[in-house]
């Protein structure tokens, strides 16, 4: 991890265990926890993949999850805490009331991934490819995505509080309900969005982006006349 990337201020990064116990199959582990209700703290999972598991309150506490995979799990009231996530695949994950506190997701893929009811705090998101990801009705508090790509995300009664956008891409993202102001949106692709104006209200944009919003309104741009 780049440390000398920006960050938003006050952002809290996980932390971890000195030490991390080595544990193996990451599938057995999930589906004993969840069967004695109990917690997964402290371990270290590689080159595992976890499928089709249908769970409700579990949580991973100062756990490190390297090249993992996800796939057809059904998570509800996931907690991941002081967590690590690299170069792990979350494609098309459906998230529901799914809570990361203090978490770092390294060179990700999250295409297709769907978080409803979700919280995401202190999470510092970089390098990710969240294409057609879906948030809907989640909060956004001290996140940071660097360097992501979120083209065709779905934004949906999502709260936004310190959340910083550095050089990632949401073209043609569709937002609804989901106020953006105070955003700085320079260093964001934003073409092709579909947005209701008055969401844009406030948000800071490049002279380039606040031509492209113009369209939203349905202004025409002309030459002056001499």
């Amino acid at each position: 991890m780049n440390q000398e990337r920006k960050t938003v201020s006050s952002l809290r990064l996980p932390d971890l265990p000195a030490s991390l116990t080595q544990k193996s199959p990451l599938q057995d582990i999930t589906e004993s926890a969840l069967d004695g209700q109990e917690d997964v703290i402290g371990v270290r999972f590689a080159d595992e993949t976890l499928q089709n598991v249908e769970g409700t309150g579990l949580e991973f506490s100062g756990c490190v999850f390297e090249r993992c995979r996800f796939q057809g799990n059904q998570w509800k009231r996931l907690c991941f805490v002081d967590c690590v996530l690299d170069h792990c695949d979350l494609s098309n994950e459906f998230l529901m009331q799914t809570s990361f506190q203090r978490v770092r997701l390294d060179c990700c893929r999250l295409t297709g991934v769907t978080l409803e009811g979700a919280t995401l705090m202190n999470m510092d998101i970089y390098n990710c490819q969240m294409d057609f990801s879906a948030f809907t009705e989640t909060k956004l508090n001290h996140v940071m995505f660097h360097d992501c790509r979120l083209r065709d995300s779905m934004w949906d009664h999502v709260t936004f509080l310190h959340t910083r956008l550095e050089n990632c891409d949401l073209g043609q993202a569709q937002w609804t309900f989901t106020p953006l102001a105070g955003m700085d949106l320079r260093g964001t692709i934003t073409s092709g969005w579909m947005i209701d104006p008055l969401d844009l209200r406030g948000a800071k944009v490049s002279p380039l982006q606040a031509l492209e919003f113009c369209r939203l309104l349905k202004l025409e741009i002309m030459d002056e006349e001499h």
